[in-house]
């Protein structure tokens, strides 16, 4: 992937570049941003830059055109990735590692390289098993990174979702960050800094990806999808900075229309204090896999969000269209200053609990008996 394919970044991607080229190359560093502001593909784009440019052993401002070719198509020796993966229905090893998965890894990054973990699972088929970077993946990793580069002066290493590593791999990767062999570097791609060891991240130097501008995504939609700027716009609006939710937007409206249907569904049995449509509704989500659950609640989280505009603030604010404005204007009178951080905590709450694996029938049945309660919460009187 070249770097002027990957959206926005401006200032970050100058900087990478320069130390490129001034052979200023930090061996361990850490790539931070939101969902959909394109870590991964700002990884690659860097990681190609390094082993095309240093094919020779020095800096070539042209590049090597069969190292670029190769590192597109993910097949370069020397550069290596590690992910979250787990069994699946077709690929079923004692000990899943990311070799086991890598000609999925490929594909599924090369269609679209600001893919999500829900995605990469939804692609792979986990079903409802959680990704995970094991101990396993440790020791493979010290095999390959043991051996000296093939084709470049630099080994790369691309670490995608760290914070989906065990205990065991984290220490273990911990200490190659400590001790790295000769001309080995490492790139690692994080949503979520607060799950990383502290040591790791001391261990790197921090790279913080900005949210992407709506013009920017806009101009990434038409680019790709050869869509009119009013479509795109459409979207971009809904999609607060993250260029793969404004895919998902674009493409899969199902799944929004899912979430939108289920939440009208959710808060009604809710208001209406129907505990047997709870029970039965609890039941039915719970069989969502964990991703499609967080993401639920994420939507939970945006309606909560678009309503106190709505009530306190410009409606030019919002960012709701259609039917969804529609119910936000109805469901609005019901969120307000005296119960909306207790609602919006009692989402973040599961979207915790979603993480760390809890049942999702009880989870949902739980917060469904505390939105019962708070619904009806009428506002304070300010005067």
């Amino acid at each position: 992937m070249e770097m002027d394919q990957v959206i926005g970044q401006g200032e970050v991607k100058n900087h990478l570049m320069d130390a490129v080229k001034k052979g200023r190359i930090a061996h361990a560093q850490l790539f931070t941003g939101k969902k959909g502001t394109g870590g991964l593909a700002l990884a690659l784009a860097y990681a190609q830059a390094i082993v095309s440019n240093y094919a020779t052993g020095e800096w070539d401002e042209a590049g090597d055109q069969s190292a670029k070719l190769k590192a597109q198509k993910m097949v370069h020796p020397d550069i290596h990735y590690v992910f979250p993966v787990n069994k699946t229905d077709s690929i079923n090893p004692k000990h899943p590692v990311s070799d086991d998965f890598i000609h999925l890894f490929r594909s599924a990054v090369i269609e679209n390289p600001y893919l999500d973990l829900n995605d990469w699972y939804n692609y792979i088929g986990m079903g409802n098993r959680q990704g995970l970077i094991s101990v396993a993946e440790s020791g493979n990793l010290l095999n390959k990174l043991s051996l000296k580069p093939f084709e470049s002066k630099f080994k790369v290493l691309i670490i995608w979702m760290p914070e989906c590593m065990n205990i065991s791999a984290a220490n273990k990767i911990l200490k190659i960050l400590e001790e790295p062999p000769k001309n080995t570097l490492f790139i690692l791609v994080t949503e979520d800094t607060d799950q990383l060891l502290p040591t790791i991240i001391s261990r790197t130097q921090i790279i913080k990806l900005d949210p992407l501008t709506d013009e920017e995504i806009t101009d990434a939609l038409v680019s790709k999808f050869q869509i009119s700027r009013e479509e795109a716009r459409g979207v971009t609006h809904l999609a607060s900075g993250n260029y793969q939710k404004a895919i998902q937007l674009l493409q899969q409206n199902k799944v929004g229309d899912f979430n939108r249907s289920e939440f009208i569904t959710w808060m009604r049995l809710c208001f209406t204090k129907d505990v047997n449509g709870l029970m039965k509704w609890s039941g039915k989500m719970g069989k969502q896999n964990r991703e499609n659950l967080k993401l639920f609640f994420e939507y939970g989280l945006h309606v909560f969000r678009e309503s106190l505009i709505l009530n306190y603030s410009d409606e030019s604010l919002l960012r709701l269209e259609g039917s969804e404005k529609e119910f936000a204007l109805k469901f609005a009178p019901f969120i307000n200053q005296a119960n909306c951080i207790r609602m919006v905590r009692e989402f973040e709450t599961g979207i915790i609990h979603v993480q760390r694996n809890a049942n999702a029938k009880i989870l949902l049945f739980d917060i469904s008996i505390q939105v019962m309660k708070l619904i009806k919460v009428k506002p304070v009187e300010i005067n």
